[in-house]
């Protein structure tokens, strides 16, 4: 996790009751939302690592990040330890794709969508070419989550989450499904969930498959 003080709604990542299963939180005290967001996690990538054999060690059977752009990290981290790794939800993007054929891109919305480079979506296996790419940039969801903000008004948040949300529906004739790059978005995305007409998917699924698949999963 990002060393940050804003808050942890249910539904985010790093909520401890998000999930119905023992979550153990790891923080990376080096890396915060600007050094990865903005500048671009230089010199981080040691630190996931050390990171990720700690939680292996402690019996983790398997892992996740709290940021979406650690996505530069994933064959790093997916090296550095024998379990698996699922840095960003932006691994899901190539399944989406294949799941609803390629007619219609995929939309992600993120955080910043400025500083969402190749680097990031090459580590996932994400063509550019498929995907239609929204950012957050001049909101409060923004200011909240990646100039970490204290206080957080989940209506407004979950207003915007909307907006730019149906702005890639109505991009182009449209996306096939919707992404959110961002681990803090799943908290303020029922209403873009209940509007747009198409699948909504999070980081959250990557986190159920990864449970599922290594920790036992019954009916």
């Amino acid at each position: 996790m990002l060393n940050t003080k804003f808050p942890r709604l249910v539904g985010d990542i790093g909520h401890p009751d998000t999930f119905p299963f023992p979550i153990k939180r790891l923080m990376i005290d080096e890396a915060n939302s600007r050094n990865v967001v903005i500048d671009g996690e230089v010199g981080l990538a040691d630190a996931f690592c050390r990171g990720a054999r700690r939680l292996e060690e402690e019996g983790a059977c398997a892992i996740a990040t709290s940021c979406g752009f650690l996505a530069c990290f994933q064959k790093e981290l997916a090296q550095s330890v024998s379990i698996p790794v699922g840095a960003s939800a932006l691994l899901l993007v190539p399944l989406i794709a294949q799941l609803f054929g390629n007619e219609k891109k995929i939309g992600v919305l993120t955080a910043r969508k400025s500083s969402m480079s190749d680097r990031q979506l090459l580590a996932c296996g994400v063509d550019r070419r498929a995907i239609a790419l929204e950012g957050m940039e001049d909101t409060e969801f923004y200011r909240v989550y990646v100039e970490n903000k204290a206080e957080v008004d989940k209506a407004r948040l979950s207003s915007e989450i909307l907006e730019r949300g149906m702005n890639l529906v109505a991009r182009d004739g449209g996306v096939g499904a919707i992404l959110l790059e961002c681990t803090n978005m799943p908290p303020f995305a029922g209403r873009l969930r209940s509007s747009a007409g198409v699948p909504v998917f999070d980081v959250r699924d990557l986190v159920w498959a990864l449970h599922r698949a290594t920790c036992g999963y019954k009916e």
